[in-house]
């Protein structure tokens, strides 16, 4: 065979080979930018903006840590105007407001909301939890038979699961870690208390409504079970009195964390 059928045998043998020989380099390219985009949409920031101008949003309340047989808890949950001495640079003034008489001195009242796929909440993913919030106090550190107003404190945190109340007996728990009053835990944290840093007005009809604006980091990172984490923020009363606050708005960000 001459010199020059070899050659042509050997680049026909070449370019017959070379699509195989190409498409290893090809197909891991392509693997390695699947990987790339999953990974980017993992370690994608969520942000979320809650307001009430539409009415709830989605936002749902909730009532626990009292005994089914205490009477004139007087709960109220509804979407409704700020009162009128408070100034926002919105032109959105309503509110979500929760109210309760707490008598058995320990009620906490929340707000829940759950962030989902829709908003690019990934199953058996670690995120960062961190809040902002404006809630609307006129608590002035009256006293009260179970403590003063500064004795009502704001939480807030995440959890992978819905916070629900939970019967025992005869008593309304809660199916989440969330601490005792002053106490923070595992899925929801304390941020301060409602006092408005007025002094005590004998007439509640005297107390001025002041807008509180917190932020808050949840120190422990939430593990979702499935395409769904849910936020909460709530207060939780030693203040044997009705309190009642509005909240404004919520903001929420949650960051990816590697496993």
């Amino acid at each position: 065979m001459s010199s020059s059928s070899q050659t042509g045998l050997t680049r026909r043998n070449w370019l017959a080979a070379a699509p195989g020989m190409l498409a290893a380099p090809a197909l891991l390219a392509q693997s390695q930018a699947e990987q790339s985009a999953r990974s980017g949409k993992r370690r994608r920031e969520i942000i979320k903006h809650f307001d009430f101008s539409q009415g709830s949003g989605g936002v749902l309340a909730g009532f626990t840590d009292y005994h089914l047989q205490t009477a004139d808890l007087n709960f109220l949950a509804e979407i409704r105007e700020l009162p009128k001495e408070l100034n926002v640079f919105s032109r959105n003034r309503r509110a979500f407001y929760l109210s309760c008489n707490n008598r058995p001195d320990d009620i906490f009242m929340f707000l829940k909301v759950p962030l989902t796929a829709a908003d690019g909440v990934e199953q058996d993913q670690r995120y960062k939890v961190s809040l902002q919030f404006e809630v609307a106090s006129n608590s002035t550190n009256c006293a009260g038979a179970g403590g003063n107003q500064a004795n009502v404190y704001l939480k807030a945190g995440g959890t992978a699961v819905e916070p629900v109340p939970l019967l025992i007996g005869e008593y309304v728990s809660i199916n989440v870690d969330k601490g005792q009053q002053s106490e923070g835990r595992e899925d929801l944290g304390v941020i301060g208390n409602i006092w408005n840093g007025q002094e005590c007005e004998p007439d509640p009809k005297d107390r001025k409504w002041v807008m509180l604006r917190r932020t808050y980091d949840h120190p422990k990172p939430v593990t979702t079970l499935h395409e769904q984490l849910w936020i909460a923020v709530g207060t939780e009363s030693g203040y044997e009195a009705v309190t009642g606050v509005y909240y404004y708005s919520i903001d929420v960000k949650l960051t990816p964390l590697d496993k």
